[in-house]
């Protein structure tokens, strides 16, 4: 008889490791019947599985997420006191709208790459801003009040005013 242990290379889920970052990746069978296969990404502040239809894609994907995770954690232990003065800086700027640096970076990436540089993101925010008036929320009874109010102001006819009252 024949010992049919399974090989070390069958075994799931597999691990990438670089540095102190490893990455994991699942393997699994998809609704229509077919493998396929997971990376679990952790580069924002949820956890995201990322699919692949092969083994070889789904290993390079989480190879290069491995290094760019690894990366930012050289990155985050070399900082200096005045980078880490400014990264608390930038999060307690942030905190008060619910934003997260990673978050406020992610967008600001977005906008500078469909327009170009960020004095035009400056320049699209002030055009939005002057042709979007901010909407004030009013009771009825109020704009009623006040657009009779406007045309007395403007002399129109007693009757006219009349006719707003009573509608």
């Amino acid at each position: 008889m024949s010992n049919t242990s399974p090989k070390p290379a069958d075994k799931w889920p597999r691990t990438v490791t670089v540095g102190r970052v490893t990455v994991t990746i699942y393997k699994r069978l998809t609704p229509a019947g077919k493998v396929g296969f997971r990376v679990v990404n952790y580069s924002t502040e949820k956890r995201r599985m990322d699919s692949y239809d092969n083994e070889a894609e789904a290993m390079e994907a989480a190879n290069k997420l491995a290094k760019q995770l690894s990366q930012r954690d050289v990155i985050g232990a070399s900082m200096t006191k005045e980078q880490s003065i400014e990264y608390a800086s930038i999060v307690q700027s942030l905190q008060p709208f619910g934003i997260t640096p990673t978050a406020a970076v992610a967008t600001i990436v977005q906008a500078v790459k469909q327009v170009g540089n960020l004095e035009t993101v400056g320049a699209a925010i002030h055009f939005y801003q002057t042709k979007h008036t901010p909407i004030v929320e009013k009771k009825v009874c109020d704009v009623v009040s006040d657009l009779i109010a406007e045309k007395k102001a403007r002399n129109k006819k007693p009757r006219t005013i009349e006719t707003l009252t009573y509608r």
